[in-house]
């Protein structure tokens, strides 16, 4: 809108500036004519944006849900759902139009009259002259101008009100007979009707029932969990498909997308193979919140979109790059064996000479077999699990647990730290701890030699 108006006021003063160079007298538009103006174009582009937003047809059951969807929404917006409600055993009664006050309605003043010429005596002096009728608001007494005036303001206000709803649903049926299909109009859509009577016919003219509408809410539940054999082109896309078939199917009440438990290990499960370990992890670190019924598919959603970014690292585009979901993932690295970076400069400058290369050596190829599976399967793999992370390697080696270890340009991730955090209280790891830093300050120490 704004952008409108100041097109206009530039087109008007180039419009100026060429007129008094031709001798022409400019033409000045008034403030009340420049109202005018901006009224009458805000009203054309909110007509125009309505219209435009107007995108769902309904032409039969396929477009029902999303049509009834837009029709809800717009009858929320208008304040006339209360009215509609087909589930509403009485639905709330439209505005009536009300009554404009009358002045003989309230009492009037006292007037004194004069006898005129030519009366007889006897007719006398009428010195007063009640219960005439009033013509304007000072005809009346004090007390009646004010309860007029109190009974005007309140005209007004409700007709202001019955005069808001009256265009309210003008525009909500002048929408509806645009959204629907001419056989649905003609069907469904009688002019003297009410609103509540247009919805309920077109609900019966559609043959939508309540079980075909939770059908296709379990199938497209259902969809969104397949289980992905390999990282789709665009993860943000699947992330979003998901969590809208999630609030469809819980406002449908799909009893899958109801049950925590039950989309918690649906969505799990359909990105296990594509995102490894994260999903282990993810399901110890939030099976807490699972039982208590605290977490929510939003937070999921969120959170499982901070590991797309941090696996994506700084690739601006919404599509998946290639290796993006291999194991090691940038810089960012959770335990010292097998993630850690492979870059130049990344292993420790302390070890020196044939046997340090032979060690670094040692790591990459760990750390490309293990490129191949995120975790190791638990009849395949040698290594302990970490008391500290939880993760699979030695716990001298634990980043968490020994900082000092860790590579340049290493972060630890919040749920891994907030867990060896809870674990470093534990009495037998700091038994464990002790040990190995004892065993480190010894002369001679070769411990770091003894696990490659």
């Amino acid at each position: 809108m704004g952008k409108i108006i100041n097109q206009f006021f530039e087109t008007y003063d180039s419009l100026k500036n060429l007129l008094k160079r031709s001798h022409f007298e400019p033409i000045l538009l008034t403030i009340k004519s420049l109202i005018r103006f901006q009224s009458h174009i805000g009203f054309k582009t909110s007509k125009m944006s309505s219209n435009t937003a107007s995108t769902v047809i309904l032409r039969g059951p396929d477009d029902w849900d999303k049509w009834d969807k837009q029709f809800r929404t717009k009858a929320v917006a208008y304040s006339l759902w209360e009215h509609i409600d087909p589930e509403a055993r009485v639905p709330k009664a439209f505005l009536t139009e009300p009554e404009e006050p009358k002045l003989r309605d309230y009492p009037t003043g006292t007037r004194e009259s004069t006898v005129t010429e030519g009366e007889s005596q006897s007719q006398g002096r009428r010195r007063q002259q009640r219960g005439s009728t009033a013509t304007t608001i000072a005809d009346l007494t004090l007390e009646g101008q004010k309860a007029y005036q109190l009974a005007w303001t309140v005209y007004t206000h409700r007709l202001k009100q019955y005069t808001d709803e009256k265009n309210n649903i003008r525009e909500f049926k002048n929408w509806v007979t645009s959204s629907i299909a001419p056989h649905y109009f003609d069907s469904t859509c009688e002019p003297t009707e009410s609103l509540r009577v247009w919805y309920e016919n077109i609900i019966e003219h559609s043959g939508v029932s309540e079980g075909m509408i939770i059908t296709a809410a379990r199938d497209k539940y259902k969809e969104a969990v397949v289980v992905l054999r390999k990282p789709p082109k665009d993860f943000d896309a699947w992330l979003n498909n998901w969590e809208q078939a999630m609030s469809h199917g819980q406002r449908k009440k799909v009893p899958e997308a109801q049950s925590i438990s039950s989309w918690f290990d649906d969505f799990l499960h359909a990105v296990e193979p594509v995102m490894g370990y994260w999903t282990t992890s993810y399901r110890l670190t939030k099976q807490s919140e699972v039982d208590s019924g605290s977490l929510t598919y939003r937070i999921l959603a969120n959170d499982f979109r901070k590991e797309l970014r941090h696996r994506k690292g700084n690739t601006s585009s919404g599509k998946t790059a290639k290796g993006s979901f291999g194991a090691s993932f940038g810089p960012k690295t959770d335990c010292a064996e097998g993630d850690a970076p492979t870059s130049q400069g990344a292993e420790s400058s302390s070890s020196t000479g044939q046997r340090a290369e032979r060690r670094s050596i040692r790591r990459h190829k760990r750390a490309a077999s293990e490129n191949q599976e995120e975790v190791v399967p638990e009849n395949q793999g040698t290594r302990p699990i970490c008391p500290v992370c939880n993760l699979k390697h030695q716990l001298l080696k634990c980043y968490y647990a020994f900082p000092e270890l860790a590579p340049d340009g290493f972060q630890p991730r919040e749920f891994l730290q907030k867990r060896a955090e809870e674990n470093l209280q534990k009495k037998e790891v700091i038994d464990q701890l002790r040990k190995i830093k004892n065993k480190r300050h010894k002369p001679g120490d070769g411990e770091e030699d003894k696990t490659d």
